[in-house]
């Protein structure tokens, strides 16, 4: 009996001793058991069906966007209203943007006809009223062409003179019949004009020079005076680049000179040469200014001006030409 309680006894102790594999066992019969349940599917937790990879899924309500017309979701008249005016904007966007293209268009198109066509040309006080008037005869020492009035005139009266002078145009406009009246139709007077250019000796346009040598062309043809008027009716301010080879040519033109005769001789430079000598041969004379004027070679200075050969009024100049015409009585 001792015995058998001392085995007992050492069989207890040596159990204690040996690994629980009485407490294993029952982790790993969960750990089957849970191997087993994850690979057998339950009622409470069937398998979904794998997608269909050409099936695209059904778009929830909440990823739906509204659209016009034939989408998943019928718009509140707020959203047709607001698309509404979009659409009104957009087709008004298209409709302004479109006229201005038009409007465009059509002014560029004005702006190259206005370009494209002849310059017209102020003429009705131009043409010399009597044309006879002009007409010298081959006695008279002064160039013919730049002259007018009675060859045996007792007085010649000169006047020098820049075509894009402003003064000169002046004189022209608001004088120039009252002294062709007044003494050159009369006889008492033979009138000179004597080219000097000028006024663009510091441009690079030389549209004095340009327009005297126009005048020559002119004078060629027995027109000097027309062209004369004509250019000082139609002139232009100074020195902006517009007084033109071209220019002249249209003004020829209008005035009926021969085109062919009148264009050969400004394209060839006839007279650039005779337009600088007279330049110089005024300038020697003592000239500063114009409209400057000479009676029988003398420079007059009248009304306080300072300037050789300048005055302050018509009356001036008639002041000193009706004093020559009294010394030669």
């Amino acid at each position: 009996m001792a015995n058998q309680k001392s085995n007992q006894n050492k069989n207890k102790k040596a159990g204690n001793n040996r690994p629980n594999s009485q407490n294993q066992k029952p982790q790993n019969s969960n750990r089957s058991a849970s191997a087993a349940s994850a690979s057998k599917p339950t009622a409470t937790a069937p398998i979904a069906p794998r997608p269909n990879p050409t099936v695209l899924p059904k778009p929830t309500a909440t990823a739906t966007r509204p659209v016009a017309s034939g989408g998943d979701k019928k718009l509140t008249p707020k959203q047709q209203a607001a698309l509404k005016r979009q659409a009104t904007r957009r087709r008004n966007q298209y409709i302004a943007i479109g006229l201005i293209a038009l409007v465009t268009i059509g002014a560029i198109g004005l702006i190259i006809a206005v370009l494209n066509q002849p310059t017209k040309f102020e003429l009705s006080n131009t043409v010399l009223a009597d044309n006879a008037a002009a007409r010298i005869p081959d006695k008279t020492s002064v160039d013919e062409r730049f002259t007018m009035g009675a060859s045996d005139a007792p007085i010649t009266v000169t006047e020098y003179g820049d075509f894009q002078c402003p003064a000169c145009r002046q004189f022209e406009e608001n004088n120039g019949s009252n002294f062709k009246n007044d003494y050159v139709k009369t006889g008492k007077v033979k009138f000179v004009f004597q080219t000097w250019a000028f006024l663009d000796q510091n441009s690079a346009y030389k549209e004095s020079h340009v327009a005297a040598e126009a005048a020559y062309c002119a004078a060629d043809q027995k027109r000097f005076w027309d062209f004369h008027n004509a250019l000082y009716t139609n002139q232009l301010p100074e020195n902006t680049g517009k007084l033109t080879a071209d220019r002249m040519k249209q003004m020829a033109a209008q005035l009926q000179l021969n085109p062919g005769d009148f264009n050969k001789c400004l394209d060839s430079g006839k007279y650039r040469q005779t337009v600088n000598d007279d330049a110089t041969k005024v300038i020697q004379k003592g000239v500063t200014a114009t409209p400057s004027f000479a009676i029988d070679g003398q420079l007059v200075t009248a009304g306080g001006k300072a300037s050789p050969g300048t005055i302050n009024s018509y009356d001036d100049l008639k002041a000193a030409v009706d004093k020559a015409l009294a010394a030669k009585k």
